[in-house]
């Protein structure tokens, strides 16, 4: 997600150490937070070191009106 994000020019990434750690902070902070705690579209569960993240139906009911 973190990579794709960063292709698709979403998030910048100015590292050159620690880019795949760097990346996932980027992410995190410029989109998975927002989405999660201010506008509330996506629920986001840890399983162990992983992190699912999910759309919840506030976040299905904002695509409809966006799309």
């Amino acid at each position: 997600m973190a990579e794709l994000a960063e292709k698709e020019g979403l998030i910048t990434i100015n590292a050159k150490d620690n880019l795949d750690q760097v990346r996932f902070t980027s992410l995190d902070k410029n989109i998975i937070q927002p989405l999660k705690d201010h506008w509330n579209f996506i629920d986001v569960e840890k399983i162990g070191r992983t992190r699912w993240v999910k759309l919840n139906q506030e976040g299905s009911n904002a695509i409809e009106f966006l799309i």
